[in-house]
């Protein structure tokens, strides 16, 4: 049984925007059931639909992909957000929901950019006042008579279980409640939808009547083992194609492998054919890869929206009055009726890719006119996968004992239903990307005596995450499928990073003692060894098989060592005559190793490296206060969090802001996990990190 307090925590991460990751504001409901802010989603809709593309009329949903328009697309754009109706059960959520992080403000003053410690509360505006403020509040006409508490009070209600038996809203007519269901159209609908469009209908059936005959315990497990098998078939298909990618990488390291023993036999004019020949297949092989992380990514999409509606079932379940749980039935048994039809269609694009090298008769006579070593051959073949499952349980099937209350039955050819495409996109090196929340995770432990810092986080091979727990002086592995902490390793001071060392190795700085220590991490952890530093060790990275190792904000150079620990040499950035290159802290590379970037502490910079160690170019942003975690994605674009400014930037390759991600809490830390497809984002003095993918 589920605690307070994370029964609590689980009503906060619903009341939490996936786009702008805080509270909902003006919460605003699309058909496919998927809630946002006005003003995020209007931002979406902006993004989405370019002067160019306006006659689409449609925008994808963020979360499911699914398009979407409001009841009249012939309004202006920019009005589209306000035609969606507002999501009442959040709003009923977030009437009896108050927030403990923190002191509580006045938040009419703070509109003023004042800050006065609030004392009361107002239920009808949702705001929090100071005395000043209440005594004008209760002064004005329209507001004297609102129900306002002290805000003791409202933790006292806040402490029981909320109550959420409200009365939907028609999304056409707003101010009309919904109280009937069409059979004939398969709608919810109002009087005034009943009797505009709906007169004609032979089969309309109150919705008090319906819920007497409809057995929804019984729908409602239905529907979830539909959710639930859907999601299941869905990891099978990416399971696949992750698989067909390390067949793919293995295919070019073969292939490879013969080009270099080719090359061997072969004179100078040999060599440049061979250049041209591993463009071929650097070309395919980046294509099909693309092509594979496109799919992977495609299909994560799909199951995040299917945990969406998971999640907005157990909600409606638990705290939804009898009304509500019905429309949520009603909404999301028309999404899984889309998903089944999306899968089919995101399965007919899974393919089993196979790259294989033939090498040229001309080649092998060895004759003047050589004109190539080989071809390239991409093969691709259907995949063996199943098709997927028709569901035997189907929701929009009613019961037998509707169907004697006069409730007629829907007819459902196959248990399935048409579905809307869904619109793909892909960034560019230098696109703007959004950020969306996926999930979030405790990283506490029952014996650590103070708040969590994680200040490095960091993906193995086999998918389980290390965290880096500064102030417990702890390094904890979690399990990548249910984020549960599976080990930890105590340090013997505060550890800083950690980054991949050999096979089965990481290594790990702890700064203060001056000490790199190597990790097996092949079963549960352990120290196999360990170098001394001769100045602090903050952030450090692999690159051509060597370390590289900042030496925090009060030193100014980067130390390079060899895999014993030896020092070779040492980065001074005074050679390059900055003053402001001080405090070297946070360290990272892009995907191929070729670039490596510094975050400095003390001049608020991030300045980029060849593999040589000369400055590429230099970063600085008046928004960028206390630079922190550095990390590249997928494109090569980098992401630096401002840790006093609470942000995170969005860089392009050639050094130049695209986006700013502003954050609620100071950001720490930021990884890519090893597909570059999520990020881990965890915050300083902060017992949760937080799992959000690019879109």
């Amino acid at each position: 049984m589920a605690t307070a307090t994370e029964e609590r925590i689980h009503i906060s991460q619903l009341l939490q925007c996936p786009i702008c990751l805080d509270t909902f504001k003006k919460p605003k409901l699309l058909p496919c059931g998927h809630t946002y802010c006005t003003s995020c989603i209007q931002s979406h809709i902006n993004s989405k639909l370019t002067p160019r593309e306006t006659e689409l009329r449609c925008f994808p949903c963020p979360v499911c992909r699914a398009d979407t328009s409001p009841q009249n697309p012939e309004v202006d754009i920019d009005k589209w957000a306000e035609l969606f109706p507002v999501n009442s059960m959040v709003i009923s959520l977030l009437d009896v929901t108050v927030e403990r992080d923190g002191e509580n403000l006045c938040d009419l003053c703070l509109n003023r950019n004042r800050k006065n410690t609030a004392t009361s509360y107002c239920r009808d505006c949702n705001r929090t006042m100071c005395g000043m403020c209440k005594e004008c509040h209760g002064d004005i006409p329209s507001t004297n008579h609102h129900t306002v508490t002290d805000l003791n009070t409202k933790c006292e209600i806040n402490e029981a279980r909320p109550n959420l038996s409200f009365i939907e809203m028609c999304p056409i007519h707003s101010d009309k409640h919904i109280e009937f269901f069409c059979s004939d159209h398969y709608k919810l609908c109002c009087a005034t939808c009943g009797f505009l469009e709906h007169r004609k209908c032979d089969n309309i059936t109150s919705i008090k009547d319906m819920i007497k005959s409809y057995d929804l315990k019984t729908k409602s497990r239905e529907l979830e083992s539909i959710l639930y098998n859907l999601h299941g078939y869905l990891k099978d298909i990416i399971d696949k194609v992750v698989t067909t990618g390390t067949s793919v990488v293995n295919d070019k390291k073969s292939i490879l492998q013969k080009i270099q023993i080719a090359k061997l036999q072969l004179n100078y004019k040999i060599k440049n054919l061979e250049a041209v020949l591993i463009a071929d297949i650097e070309g395919k092989h980046k294509e099909e890869i693309l092509n594979l992380h496109s799919l992977e990514a495609r299909g994560h999409s799909l199951i995040i929206a299917i945990d969406s509606d998971r999640t907005h079932l157990d909600f409606a379940l638990r705290y939804g009055s009898e009304v509500q749980k019905l429309i949520t039935l009603h909404k999301l048994d028309q999404n899984q009726h889309r998903y089944v039809e999306t899968i089919d269609s995101y399965r007919e694009n899974v393919t089993d890719v196979q790259f294989t090298f033939d090498l040229d008769e001309t080649f092998r006579r060895l004759t003047n006119n050589l004109k190539q070593l080989g071809i390239i051959n991409v093969t691709r073949t259907k995949s063996d996968l199943p098709p997927c499952p028709h569901m035997k349980a189907d929701v929009r099937r009613v019961t037998t004992v509707a169907k004697e209350k006069n409730i007629p039955q829907i007819a459902v050819s196959d248990g399935q239903s048409e579905l809307e495409c869904v619109r793909e996109t892909t960034l560019s090196p230098t696109s703007e990307s959004n950020a969306m929340k996926v999930s979030a995770f405790c990283v506490k432990l029952s014996g650590d005596e103070k708040e969590c810092s994680v200040s490095d986080v960091l993906q193995l091979e086999d998918d389980r995450l290390i965290l880096v727990d500064y102030m417990n002086l702890k390094l904890k592995l979690f399990d990548p499928n249910n984020y549960v902490c599976t080990d930890f390793l105590v340090c013997p001071g505060k550890p800083w990073n950690v980054c991949h060392f050999l096979t089965n190795d990481v290594a790990v700085t702890i700064p203060h003692r001056k000490k790199i220590q190597i990790i097996n991490i092949s079963g549960k952890m352990r120290k196999v060894r360990e170098f001394k530093t001769r100045l602090d060790c903050y952030g450090i990275v692999m690159a051509e098989n060597q370390l590289a190792v900042t030496t925090g904000r009060h030193q100014h150079c980067i130390l390079i060592l060899d895999k014993n620990g030896t020092e070779i040499k040492t980065i001074r950035e005074t050679n390059y005559e900055s003053e402001s290159l001080f405090g070297p802290m946070r360290i990272a590379t892009n995907a191929s190793k070729t670039v490596l970037y510094v975050s400095y502490h003390n001049g608020n910079m991030l300045v980029a490296y060849n593999s040589s160690w000369d400055v590429l170019f230099t970063y600085t942003d008046p928004e960028i206060q206390g630079p922190a975690g550095v990390d590249t994605d997928r494109d090569g674009n980098i992401y630096l969090c401002g840790y006093n400014s609470a942000c995170v930037q969005q860089i392009s390759v050639e050094g130049k802001l695209i986006k700013v991600l502003r954050r609620k809490r100071k950001p720490f830390t930021i990884r890519f996990d090893r597909r570059k497809i999520k990020l881990f984002l965890t915050s300083g003095k902060c017992n949760v990190a937080e799992v959000l993918e690019l879109f």
